[in-house]
């Protein structure tokens, strides 16, 4: 008796498996809902608290103030405000006294006037936050926010400065440049930016373990560096002095072109590698794309109190090769790689929002693939699908693109004309090869499969 197939069983057992998953996640999405439904619940009924120890639900100003916090009014005044405030900053000039200042102003009586009035408004507002929520001693109290904390040191900063209390000292000029936060108080107004705020610090752990990685590569090829080059970089200031000579002849006076005598001198130049602090700012240098010099003067490199001489430590560069790769393109990556990740994890503002993203992305990743066109099952087809998924046909077209990448490579201005000729029938041959391969696709999987496949 044959058995029965297995392959419905296999499938129906997936199936369960993906049922599972996606119902532990609804499971999930459900419990966190119902969290946040008891948050706003716990915060309506934080409303209902004492606040300041004084006022109640029930007392006639905090009913004025929970009015005023919830009104879309007094929130756009609030954000007008700001706006404006930013406006004035940029007319609003670092001193009095500069001398031909060119760019446009407004008067010290109007910038003072709208100062305080902006300031009036925001310590009303302040006022209605605390009153509706309280300070400190609340669940959901003023100060218990970050960005309500940002909020209140801006404006125990410029209250400060409407006192004039510190006018004329140091502090007041500490006190002025306090004005370049006010347009912080924007993120707390715009929810876009505060994700974005959030999503960026949210990847501060992270980051700092790159930062630590990054340091100790720079220590590392540091000391490499300090053993490799180290007191090599010398040489002389004026001609005379060329390889093999060295220190000894770069000694008294030279005659230039236009006839004036100067003294030479043994420069080492701004980068160098003769101590472990020295070496780590040369390869910062490097870090920051600034690689060329200190890539051309290590290959030049001879020996102590020798002169350099064009490409004489070629293999230098592979030092310096190195320290890009690993210090920089793969530092890089890791920081474009942790803050990319960090963006993606915190899309939403909302507990809700983020399991949202989360779950639709494990629905992506178990939905079944659809295709427009089905594959061709006569024998021909068959055959050239099974050509085209054996191993050894897959590593021979690797190979081939790989040799043919080499050719294009050693290509270079001048060469003979037997060799760009070789290099000509090459591609010829490549390009059959890639001929004969897109034929075989097409054949195996028909011209709709090379629709539906995106590579």
């Amino acid at each position: 008796v044959q058995a029965p197939p297995t392959e419905p069983v296999r499938v129906l057992t997936q199936y369960e498996e993906m049922m599972q998953e996606l119902n532990h996640i609804l499971a999930a999405v459900s419990v966190h809902q119902d969290e946040f439904e008891q948050d706003k619940k716990d915060k309506a009924a934080d409303g209902m608290e004492r606040v300041l120890y004084l006022l109640d639900s029930t007392h006639t100003f905090r009913r004025l103030c929970l009015y005023l916090n919830h009104s879309t009014v007094f929130e756009f005044i609030i954000m007008a405000v700001i706006i404006i405030s930013c406006v004035f900053l940029v007319f609003d000039p670092p001193a009095r006294d500069i001398p031909n200042y060119q760019f446009p102003t407004l008067d010290e009586i109007v910038l003072t006037s709208w100062s305080t009035a902006s300031l009036a408004i925001f310590l009303v507002e302040f006022v209605v936050r605390v009153v509706s929520y309280g300070l400190l001693q609340t669940k959901y109290a003023y100060l218990k926010n970050g960005w309500n904390q940002m909020d209140f040191t801006v404006l125990v900063l410029s209250t400060v400065e409407a006192t004039g209390i510190f006018q004329g000292g140091a502090f007041s000029r500490v006190l002025r440049l306090s004005r370049t936060l006010r347009p912080l108080r924007l993120m707390k107004r715009n929810q876009g930016m505060r994700v974005v705020i959030d999503a960026l610090i949210t990847t501060l752990p992270p980051v700092g373990y790159v930062m630590i990685f990054w340091s100790f590569s720079l220590v590392v090829f540091g000391i490499i560096g300090k053993g490799l080059l180290g007191n090599k970089l010398y040489s002389c200031t004026t001609p005379g002095a060329e390889f093999p000579a060295g220190r000894l002849e770069c000694a008294g006076l030279h005659v230039n072109d236009a006839g004036w005598m100067a003294p030479r001198s043994w420069h080492n130049p701004p980068f160098n590698f003769d101590s472990l602090i020295e070496s780590m700012l040369a390869l910062f240098r490097v870090n920051t794309d600034k690689y060329v010099d200190v890539l051309f003067a290590s290959m030049d490199v001879t020996s102590r109190d020798q002169s350099p001489d064009t490409y004489y430590s070629v293999y230098n560069s592979l030092y310096v090769v190195a320290f890009l790769i690993v210090g920089s393109l793969f530092t890089s990556n890791l920081f474009i790689g942790f803050i990319v990740d960090g963006f993606n994890a915190n899309k939403g503002s909302t507990k809700e929002e983020m399991l949202y993203n989360r779950f639709a992305r494990q629905v992506g990743l178990v939905r079944p693939k659809r295709f427009t066109f089905k594959e061709p099952q006569n024998i021909v087809s068959m055959k050239c699908r099974q050509l085209l998924n054996y191993s050894m046909f897959q590593a021979f077209s690797t190979i081939c693109v790989l040799v043919n990448m080499i050719f294009m490579l050693s290509a270079y201005k001048g060469a003979p004309k037997e060799y760009v000729e070789m290099l000509d029938l090459q591609n010829l041959v490549f390009f059959l090869i890639l001929a004969f391969e897109v034929l075989l696709t097409v054949a195996g999987y028909g011209p709709g499969g090379v629709v539906d496949d995106s590579w």
